[in-house]
């Protein structure tokens, strides 16, 4: 029996279904996602501290999050990650003056107000590490710093060894 038409090859029936199957991910992933007006205020919120601390200290975001309950923030995070080795006082001064701006972007902004838990919004709720990873991207090893972190209004530091003796230090 002849065929009419020419022979598909594997690439063109895969690719094919590997297309339809992305156009369905990306309609479900973005077309039933809503997000609500409070997130996109906090959004724009937060994308502008995370401009002024990357255009500051050189910090990148490397994670973000928080809490919330009954459609008001609980609890706010950031992550960042540093690519140089910095000092414990020099790292610490960067976290204190990085949550200090967060704070304060979140307490000026009006619009917020309304769906945050407590008003204004204490430093205990904020959380925020930044991860100095040195110029090898590798992360820093004993005596340097690797982990500066401000979690419900305490800082702390963690460093990690690369000897059997000790794995992770934490101050």
């Amino acid at each position: 029996m002849e065929r009419l038409l020419p022979k598909k090859n594997l690439f063109q029936k895969r690719g094919f279904s590997l297309l339809c199957c992305l156009l369905l991910f990306l309609s479900f992933s973005f077309g039933c996602q809503k997000v609500s007006k409070q997130e996109r205020i906090l959004n724009q919120v937060e994308n502008q501290v995370i401009r002024e601390l990357h255009e500051k200290y050189g910090l990148y975001l490397g994670a973000f999050g928080g809490s919330a309950k009954e459609g008001k923030f609980r609890c706010l995070r950031l992550g960042f990650d540093l690519y140089e080795t910095i000092s414990k006082e020099k790292g610490r001064e960067m976290l204190v003056d990085a949550i200090r701006i967060y704070q304060n972007a979140i307490n000026n902004e009006e619009a917020l107000q309304p769906y945050l838990a407590e008003t204004p919004f204490p430093v205990e709720r904020l959380d925020m590490t930044i991860f100095a990873m040195g110029k090898s991207r590798r992360g820093a090893l004993y005596p340097d710093i690797l982990v500066f972190s401000a979690y419900r209004g305490e800082v702390s530091y963690c460093t990690e060894s690369d000897t059997e003796e000790y794995t992770s230090i934490y101050y």
